[in-house]
């Protein structure tokens, strides 16, 4: 009896690790993850009513509930949680937040570091944003000849991902 019980300990232990230690730890959890999804999508897009109904009433939950009524706390909390939020997401990813955004210059110029480096998708959207630019977006995007050449090559190709090795990526 004894041999099988340090398992089950050990399994136990592992267990609650894992987990969040109450059901009130993983509301928090929850409500801060929906509260930057509604801050990332807040950041790019005007909230519909209901979103923003929504969104508020996430917000003023975190705000009792994890910070007590402190907002200087929650802009804290919020500043950190923020950046590491920013710093998780690829290149592409933020590209894509650029364009949605509306801020299209830097996301063409993330475009056109992932459509060097061979990502296909990026070297898509690097070549229309150059084809559409002044009927799209109302401005022209530069490239040379022989890099919309290479962009071409990697948007006919298989993978989707450049190299590794590529910073940008």
């Amino acid at each position: 009896m004894k041999p099988m019980l340090a398992p089950a300990l050990a399994l136990l232990a592992v267990h609650a690790i894992a987990v969040p230690a109450t059901p009130a730890d993983a509301q928090i959890a929850e409500l801060e993850r929906r509260y930057l999804a509604c801050d990332r999508v807040a950041s790019t897009q005007l909230l519909s009513p209901g979103d923003a109904a929504e969104c508020s009433v996430i917000a003023e939950r975190l705000l009792q509930q994890r910070f007590g009524g402190d907002f200087s706390r929650l802009l804290q909390w919020w500043r950190v949680a923020r950046q590491a939020d920013d710093a998780a997401r690829t290149p592409f990813e933020a590209a894509q937040a650029h364009l949605d955004a509306g801020r299209y210059l830097e996301a063409y110029a993330l475009f056109a570091q992932l459509a060097d480096c061979g990502h296909r998708e990026a070297a898509r959207i690097a070549l229309q944003m150059r084809r559409f630019g002044a009927q799209v977006y109302g401005m022209d995007f530069e490239a040379s000849v022989q890099r919309l050449a290479r962009w071409q090559g990697v948007a006919a190709a298989e993978s989707l991902a450049g190299p590794a090795s590529c910073s940008a990526a």
